[in-house]
């Protein structure tokens, strides 16, 4: 049986797919600096290949920055499974930047919604941002 696998990252954490919905992911920023701030993908783990590519849609912007939602290629690695080693999965990546001189915390939050071959998955996080 085939196994979907929907990996986050956020900053530099990845988590698997037992994470719940609605949570709220810190993450470090510089100023005037964009700043990757999460990335979701769905793939097969026995085949490597992806399943969807997840919409998003920022449902409260953030007060001190801009968020832009943008389909992203990433290469996987070993670390979490080996099999899948260097395949390229397509997802969507949350990218924030501060406004220029900006310094402090930010927050902000997304909704997505992905369409794959075994349903539909929905998922809200709120991301807070602090910015040096």
């Amino acid at each position: 049986m085939n196994k979907l696998i929907k990996i986050f990252i956020s900053g530099l954490l990845i988590l698997s797919a037992s994470a719940a919905a609605a949570e709220t992911y810190q993450v470090r920023a510089k100023k005037n600096r964009v700043t990757p701030v999460d990335f979701l993908m769905y793939f097969n783990v026995d085949t490597c290949d992806y399943l969807a590519v997840p919409r998003g849609r920022v449902v409260k912007a953030p007060k001190h920055g801009e968020v832009t939602l943008k389909k992203h290629r990433e290469k996987l690695t070993g670390r979490h499974y080996k099999k899948c080693d260097g395949a390229i999965v397509p997802g969507l990546m949350a990218l924030y930047k501060p406004k220029k001189g900006f310094k402090g915390q930010d927050e902000f939050k997304v909704e997505y919604k992905t369409h794959y071959p075994g349903g539909v998955e929905y998922d809200s996080r709120t991301y807070r941002i602090i910015v040096k």
